[in-house]
Parts: C-alpha cells; sequence; structure tokens
C-alpha cells in the first residue's frame, strides 16, 4: 500500500481512506444478502404521577434505580420533567397503576396516576451502530414466532431464502415512524406498546461494512479474500480520479464489484418454485424480501 501511496502520490492515510470508500460502495446495493435484523429496539416509558405527595426527581437521581412498591417494577431513570411529573425510563417492567414509586438512593419519590401512569416513548431512538445502517428499512412491531417461526436461531437473516415465512410481510409489520437518515434516528408516530405485550421491536436495514481505519485490523475489510484484489482496483481507480479531480463513474465501480455481487445473489436466484429476489448488480429497491 506505501508503494501504491507514493506512485499516486498520496499518503498512505488517503490510501485507507480510498479502500473504505470502496468497500463502502461495494456494500451500496440493495441485496437481500445485505439486509439485517438482528438488533432490537428497546423503547423507554414514561411514568406520571399524582400531585399529591409527589418530591420532586434532582439531577444526582438520573442513571439510578426506580422501583415500583407494588408491581415491584425496576427502571433506570433516563430524564425527569418535575412540571409535569413524568418520568423517562429505560424499563422491561410494566408498572401498576397508583403505585408508590421510589429512586434507590435517590430524592424523587410519589405515586402514579390511577390510570395510563405507563406510556411509551416516541423518540427519537439512535440508529444500531454495532452493525452499521447503511439504510433504515423500517422498525418491525410483531412477535418473533409470527417473523420467524419456531426456529431459535437469533441471528438474522437466514441464508435460506425460504426460511422467511409467508406471514412476514414488512409492509404490514412496520411501524409508522420518521426515519431521519442525516441524524441517523428513528421516531415512532404511535406511542411504543407496553412492556406487558409480545411485541419485539427489531431494526430492519440494510447494512454498511465496519470503516477500514487502518491496515492492521483484518475485521474491518468484509469483503472476502478471493475479491480483494476487485476492492484494490476500486481503490486505484478511485485514486486516479481524486488526482486528477474527475468524478466517479458508477458503470466502472461496478465491474469491480459485479463479480461478488452475482455470488450473493446466486443463493436468492430461483431453483423449482423459489421466488427470484435479486437484483441485477447496482440495482436499488425500497422491498427486498
Amino acid at each position: 500500500m506505501v508503494n501504491r501511496a507514493l506512485r499516486f502520490q498520496l499518503h498512505p492515510a488517503n490510501i485507507i481512506v480510498l479502500l473504505d470508500s470502496a468497500q463502502r460502495y461495494a456494500y451500496d446495493y440493495d441485496a437481500p444478502a445485505f439486509l439485517y435484523w438482528s438488533e432490537t429496539l428497546t423503547p423507554k416509558y414514561y411514568i406520571e404521577f399524582l400531585s399529591a405527595g409527589y418530591t420532586s426527581a434532582i439531577a444526582g437521581d438520573l442513571t439510578k434505580t426506580v422501583v415500583g412498591a407494588t408491581s415491584g417494577a425496576t427502571g433506570t431513570l433516563v430524564s425527569y420533567n418535575n412540571t409535569t411529573r413524568k418520568w423517562l425510563l429505560t424499563t422491561s417492567s410494566t408498572w401498576t397503576d397508583g403505585e408508590a414509586v421510589t429512586i434507590t438512593t435517590g430524592t424523587g419519590a410519589g405515586s402514579l396516576i390511577a390510570a395510563g401512569s405507563q406510556t411509551g416513548y416516541v423518540g427519537s431512538y439512535a440508529y444500531p451502530t454495532t452493525v452499521p445502517v447503511r439504510k433504515l428499512w423500517g422498525v418491525t412491531a410483531e412477535p418473533d414466532t409470527r417473523i420467524f417461526g419456531s426456529d431459535t436461531t437469533t441471528t438474522f437473516p437466514m441464508n435460506d431464502f425460504d426460511f422467511v415465512p409467508r406471514t412476514y410481510d414488512p409492509k404490514q409489520i412496520f411501524k409508522p415512524g420518521r426515519k431521519d437518515d442525516i441524524g441517523a434516528t428513528f421516531t415512532f408516530i404511535d406511542s411504543p406498546a407496553l412492556p406487558s405485550t409480545t411485541n419485539s421491536y427489531r431494526w430492519v436495514y440494510w447494512r454498511n461494512p465496519p470503516a477500514i481505519t487502518d491496515l492492521t485490523t483484518a475485521s474491518t475489510l468484509t469483503l472476502p479474500a478471493t475479491y480483494h484484489m476487485n476492492l484494490v482496483n476500486a481503490a486505484i481507480y478511485l485514486a486516479q480520479l481524486s488526482l486528477n479531480g474527475e468524478n466517479v463513474d458508477p458503470k466502472v465501480m461496478q465491474e469491480f464489484f459485479k463479480p461478488w455481487w452475482n455470488t450473493l445473489a446466486d443463493q436468492y436466484t430461483p431453483m423449482g418454485n423459489k421466488r427470484n429476489g435479486t437484483l441485477n448488480p447496482g440495482q436499488s429497491s425500497g422491498l427486498m424480501i
């Protein structure tokens, strides 16, 4: 890489940027193989207090454990508004209307209102970062069994296209919401369901590869070794353009990665009665399940 950097009059750091750009271009393709839905969205919830007997929360209460005396519910205090007497929690518990609530080693306390004391927080919620998001499709809101049947595997998608049951229709089970791809956040239109329901909120998105920031961490290079030369050639092409101040020709870039895209599409091509879920390399679509 240093030799190539000298040849193209670029600093090695520039070559790293070019490799990262080339790999991201390779993933800029709405293929089923890039769809990811292993990341769950864990909703936050508001609890609302009666004015009588309410003790205001303070800054020192943040991140402490909130406890319900009747239900035994617990949660972590994220924020509070003493004017509206609402606390925002991360919690997987269902709180009982009217119960007394305290903060462990904290100050805030009170009794919840008699009805509708717990409501879902609409957001915004930050996109997942463990497996980077390239383009969010939506957030599902269905029990896992409806989406995945009785399969107990916890990592999705599966390699077998036919695994996805017919009941899985993302157009019907996506929650209405606002996607902010610039700010990388999602906001529900309606409040998320309470934890007592069987809903499981999952992010569904086309993934990005991890960023290439150096040449020593192999895990950031996600293109298979068989196609490394395609990646290098794409980086060289980008280097030439950057030095000459020219624009990228998408058709040229597509030629570098077409062999790899074709191998990804193979598992989705028709065999017998299988449905074809592929696109031509470089073609985009909003619906690829």
